[in-house]
């Protein structure tokens, strides 16, 4: 299903994408860069040919995968590279968004892809194989429902964000190591629109540009710590 030529508008939107990953990687080696660039690829092609059979990602972006979806992801790297990064699970990973793409370009670190979706589990499943990644550790479980070992826990959780930031926060707890950090992407709503409540996130900028040339900022959580005093 995967292996059929993808449409020249998204094969032209990766190459777009992959003009830009050498200034989104600026630490890897030119040959390690190309590599990631053929898995994106491949990724890119499963996506677009599992999201015709699945609700993986809406209809409008699928001839946008790269730019749209891939892009931001990778622009969290930027951000995930400042702290601890043992291990790092992507909650509710889907479509494998932001938690492939950041696998791809960091080889070496184990990842934990989180999705309670049977159907969407068996996507990352095939994308894990197909390309080769690993350490990759898919978990089809409700994330309530996951009793993660200790030396297992993640120092990263990566997040589309698809909760309140107080939300995400409160699920992430019992998973992270202590200390560890939460990683969400914004979506184009101002930032003061989502610092609030008592896990008001750190807005991080990234330096890195949308392909409307809009600036991609991450929010940071670090779940562990107390709620600031709204006394003083």
């Amino acid at each position: 299903m995967s292996d059929r030529p993808i449409p020249p508008a998204l094969a032209q939107d990766v190459d777009w994408l992959l003009g830009r990953l050498p200034a989104l990687c600026p630490e890897a080696a030119p040959g390690l860069v190309a590599g990631w660039g053929e898995q994106i690829l491949h990724y890119v092609s499963l996506l677009y040919a599992w999201s015709g059979h699945i609700n993986l990602v809406s209809g409008r972006d699928r001839l946008a995968l790269a730019s749209r979806h891939v892009l931001p992801s990778l622009a969290m790297r930027t951000v995930l590279l400042r702290f601890p990064h043992r291990i790092v699970a992507d909650l509710g990973s889907g479509s494998g968004l932001p938690g492939v793409p950041l696998k791809i370009s960091l080889p070496q670190v184990p990842f934990q892809l989180i999705e309670a979706r049977r159907r969407r589990a068996n996507f990352l499943r095939e994308v894990s194989r197909r390309l080769s990644l690993e350490p990759v550790e898919v978990v089809n479980r409700r994330v309530e429902d996951w009793d993660c070992a200790e030396s297992q826990k993640p120092d990263i959780i990566v997040s589309r964000a698809v909760m309140a930031p107080d939300l995400l926060a409160s699920c992430c707890a019992r998973l992270l190591r202590p200390g560890g950090h939460v990683l969400f992407a914004l979506t184009s709503s101002a930032p003061e629109e989502v610092a609030e409540g008592s896990n008001a996130p750190l807005i991080l900028e990234t330096g890195i540009e949308d392909h409307e040339g809009r600036h991609i900022r991450i929010g940071m959580l670090r779940p562990d710590l107390p709620p600031p005093d709204k006394t003083h």
